[in-house]
């Protein structure tokens, strides 16, 4: 099975959409936050996104879909020391950026925040694995990278051992990452001890979208084992929000919240890459530059917070002020991918042959 750029724009598309939906979600939130004016359409929009469904989860289940369609191939190019290439290629394409993220929360977002860093948690928080050194997050949604770590590290095992190629043993590792998500969320239903139940259930989703690539790129086999499987998430997802989510309570309103989050969030993910595949340029661009805005969106948003705080700001309908929140984003995410991105990626390339 081959990657072709042209025929799998669309799921850069996905990416661009989905680091909107998050930068959305959270300008959103802290805007809300700040009691400043909003039409009744505008507040209802919002209440639907954050106590009925949650637009920022709904991105990242869509990013971590994206994850298992794509990145799995990079290690299935063909090519001497494939996993070597990979990891350089993985290397280059995901530090550079976060570092400078990490220096720029570090001197922006702390002062703005009243916060402080000792040297154990910005050391921790170099390696992107802070979770397992037990540091906090200087960025919040660094949390999402730690999965994806994770995701790069399970595949490569999988490749390792020939399994990665086979579409049943894909199948199998879903199911049972979903099975560990349903396990983790009635022990935290019935007994109120925490279990990770975002991390199995991520990961499900993960090779689910690896399984997805497999149905559209392959032949009837390929179909009716990604169809099964497909159905089983969809099926088993209700019960582990329910328990996992629930707070104690099997139908809670929170339940309820992430079970249509996560189910909304696979059916846009089948629909636009099956019957609305969108390719358009801007989309696309969005879809290349998307990790920029994911990982710096936070920063330009507090930043901005002081722009806001004063009377005009306050006076500024909230959608606007949101609008101009995304539009910083984007336009600084362009520059950061032109400056670090693209030069990092570029380094990482030439490595990769100079090694190969």
């Amino acid at each position: 099975m081959s990657f072709n750029d042209e025929r799998w724009q669309y799921i850069d598309s996905i990416r661009g959409l989905a680091a909107l939906g998050v930068v959305y979600y959270h300008s959103a939130e802290r805007v809300w936050l700040r009691d400043m004016p909003s039409w009744p359409a505008e507040s209802f929009l919002f209440l639907l996104g954050r106590d009925w469904i949650d637009v920022g989860k709904i991105s990242v289940i869509l990013f971590f879909a994206v994850s298992g369609f794509v990145i799995p191939f990079s290690l299935m190019k063909p090519g001497p020391r494939p996993i070597r290439q990979f990891l350089i290629g993985r290397f280059f394409r995901l530090y550079p950026a976060y570092w400078l993220s990490l220096l720029l929360g570090l001197l922006v977002l702390f002062p703005l925040e009243g916060r402080s860093a000792t040297p154990g948690m910005i050391l921790a928080n170099l390696t992107m694995a802070q979770s397992l050194f037990r540091a906090p997050h200087v960025i919040e949604l660094y949390w999402t990278l730690q999965i994806e770590l994770l995701f790069y590290l399970i595949a490569i095992l999988l490749f390792a051992m020939g399994w990665l190629q086979r579409h049943q043993a894909i199948v199998a590792l879903s199911t049972l990452m979903m099975a560990g998500a349903l396990a983790a969320a009635a022990v935290k239903f019935w007994s109120g001890h925490y279990l990770p139940v975002a991390l199995p259930l991520s990961l499900a989703v993960m090779f689910w979208g690896l399984s997805w690539r497999y149905r559209l790129a392959g032949g009837e086999e390929h179909r009716r084992l990604s169809n099964r499987l497909t159905l089983l998430i969809l099926g088993l997802m209700p019960l582990v929000c329910f328990l996992g989510y629930g707070e104690g309570r099997l139908f809670a309103h929170e339940g309820l919240r992430y079970t249509l989050t996560y189910l909304i969030a696979i059916s846009a993910f089948l629909l636009l890459t099956t019957r609305l595949k969108l390719v358009h340029p801007v989309l696309v661009h969005l879809g290349t530059i998307s990790y920029s805005i994911y990982l710096f969106a936070p920063i330009w948003q507090i930043s901005l917070e002081k722009a806001f705080a004063t009377s005009m700001g306050r006076s500024l309908p909230y959608h606007l002020s949101i609008a101009m929140l995304m539009a910083v984003s984007v336009g600084m995410a362009h520059l950061i991918y032109r400056l670090v991105e693209s030069p990092a990626r570029r380094l990482g390339r030439r490595l990769q042959a100079a090694t190969g």
